[in-house]
């Protein structure tokens, strides 16, 4: 129902595509080595309030990966070198 970047955009080869779909259960991704933009698109597209410390590629997060996400939690992520 939503995809970023949007339909007929340019995609670099590495670069992640987000699909929306209907359902409104998620599991959280590893996002381990993901940049601030990609956690960024990913968060705003499901609307998961997040806080970010540092800077860099995520090196850390509070969900664990293939947890379901509450999305009235926020989701504090860590960056670094």
């Amino acid at each position: 129902i939503k995809q970023y970047p949007l339909k007929n955009s340019t995609v670099l080869v590495g670069n992640k595509v987000f699909l929306l779909t209907n359902g409104t259960n998620y599991l959280m991704p590893d996002i381990t080595g993901w940049t601030r933009s990609e956690v960024v698109s990913f968060a705003n597209m499901i609307n998961l309030n997040y806080t970010m410390d540092g800077y860099g590629k995520v090196t850390a997060y509070s969900i664990k990966a293939g947890d379901p996400i509450d999305l009235t939690s926020t989701l504090a992520i860590t960056l670094g070198g």
